[in-house]
């Protein structure tokens, strides 16, 4: 992919490394990111020769989730919806090992993607945050339901409510972070990636498979509960509401 793409993709012997590449922005995604994200996934699924995948950010975050200046051009609502929905598809049914090289801050879906990946590894510098009540938003990306299941009712309720920052350290602890690292995560985490696709292939994929059963029923389910939600809240916002949730 150019230089001057949203999500830059590179490749070493059976690995696929896709990096968020909108640093001025803290990597958030436009329609365009999503799906040049997706496409990436999609990509790294099929391709015979790619055992694993590592997703990271370029600068200083990982993501910040959704660019919300996205939502001052009404036109651009539908292919937001709709990247989302295809990059959610791909990280949901993505065959293979997905590893998370979290390097700096990880907000919104920059955080609730995370509950996708089979590894996360995390700056000790990085940070996590879900905003989503403070923008009169509910949980999205199936989180509602992983998020629990990942650091415990009581720790998820609070990230969700308060939209507090939660240390990479604090992460790693709660669950939502396999592995804090000290030095340049990216390398630790391609490390990781060298050491998985030197097994089998087929075993990896039908352990992946083992691992994750009925994960994608919940995760439907969680979905069509947080997209209801959302719509409710939609229909009977107020105008507060809409300027709120439509401000950065």
């Amino acid at each position: 992919m150019r230089a001057d793409t949203d999500v830059l993709v590179t490749h070493e012997p059976g690995i696929s490394l896709i990096t968020f590449n909108r640093p001025a922005r803290r990597n958030a995604f436009t329609a365009r990111g999503y799906r040049q994200f997706a496409r990436a996934l999609e990509q790294a699924a099929s391709a015979p020769e790619i055992a694993v995948a590592v997703v990271t950010g370029r600068g200083a975050a990982f993501s910040a989730g959704v660019d919300l200046k996205a939502f001052d051009n009404p036109a651009e609502h539908a292919a937001l919806s709709a990247g989302f929905d295809q990059v959610l598809n791909a990280l949901v049914t993505f065959p293979k090992p997905l590893i998370a090289a979290v390097n700096g801050a990880a907000v919104g879906f920059g955080m609730t993607m995370l509950l996708h990946f089979d590894l996360v590894l995390a700056n000790e510098n990085a940070r996590f945050r879900a905003p989503f009540t403070e923008l009169g938003l509910v949980p999205e990306a199936g989180s509602s339901d992983l998020l629990p299941r990942a650091l415990g009712a009581q720790q998820a309720t609070w990230l969700c409510l308060s939209g507090d920052w939660m240390e990479a350290p604090d992460a790693a602890k709660a669950g939502l972070v396999w592995r804090c690292v000290a030095g340049r995560v990216l390398d630790d985490a391609l490390e990781v990636a060298r050491q998985v696709r030197m097994k089998p292939t087929i075993a990896v994929q039908a352990t992946k498979q083992l691992l994750t059963f009925g994960r994608r029923e919940r995760i439907a389910e969680a979905l069509r509960r947080e997209h209801d939600t959302m719509v409710a809240l939609v229909a009977n916002a107020t105008p507060d509401f809409e300027r709120d949730a439509g401000s950065e």
